[in-house]
């Protein structure tokens, strides 16, 4: 609804990627499905941060996570399905729940099967897995410090500074396409000399295009 608000949604998507063991494609998809759920911008950035580090830096748990805490929004309470998905994941929200309230998991299951376990609920318990004295703290940190991790920071950088020399070199680029895109491919025959001398020219283009990118 604001393209300043978006701008600076995109912007922490790209820093979060550089400073964690996920991909960008990854997290911008996250973020899409959690808008929308009709999950808020800022209620979505904290979820982020959260999933990340409950994930360890495992970009398929992210994800799965992501989902599932998308469709925990959209309902408004946990129920046993999506709970389900969630014990796949290694999380288990009642246990921490149980743990912050006192309540025994059978106390906790029941409420579950009664809708009483809220959205809001289960976030908390998120917080509470990734804050000082949780599982979880500082999950993304840990995570990244895996070669797994460390190569998938690494990637992540080196594309985005492509992104970033694509972007401020467009005009040239678009020239040398548009360039490429001119030539005659059909004409290419005939003897090798004369072969040569039509393929040079196409050569020096891709080079000049590498040189570019």
């Amino acid at each position: 609804g604001s393209q300043s608000e978006g701008d600076k949604f995109s912007n922490y998507i790209v820093d979060f990627a550089k400073k964690t063991p996920y991909a960008i494609n990854q997290l911008s998809g996250l973020a899409k499905g959690m808008i929308q759920y009709n999950i808020p911008l800022d209620k979505t950035k904290e979820l982020m941060q959260t999933l990340g580090d409950i994930s360890m830096g495992d970009s398929n748990k992210m994800s799965s996570l992501g989902l599932v805490t998308s469709q925990i929004a959209a309902l408004g309470k946990l129920q046993g399905q999506d709970y389900r998905q969630m014990l796949n994941t290694g999380f288990n929200p009642l246990t921490i729940i149980s743990e912050m309230t006192g309540k025994s998991m059978a106390t906790l299951a029941k409420d579950m099967s009664d809708g009483k376990i809220s959205f809001e609920m289960v976030v908390d318990a998120m917080k509470y897995a990734t804050s000082e004295s949780g599982k979880f703290y500082k999950g993304m940190e840990k995570g990244s410090l895996t070669l797994s991790g460390l190569i998938a920071t690494a990637v992540d950088n080196m594309t985005m500074q492509l992104a970033e020399g694509v972007e401020k070199n467009q005009e040239s680029i678009k020239k040398i396409v548009k360039d490429f895109g001119e030539i005659d491919f059909s004409k290419l025959i005939g003897g090798f000399s004369d072969l040569a001398a039509k393929v040079m020219p196409l050569i020096e283009k891709l080079v000049d295009l590498i040189a570019v990118v």
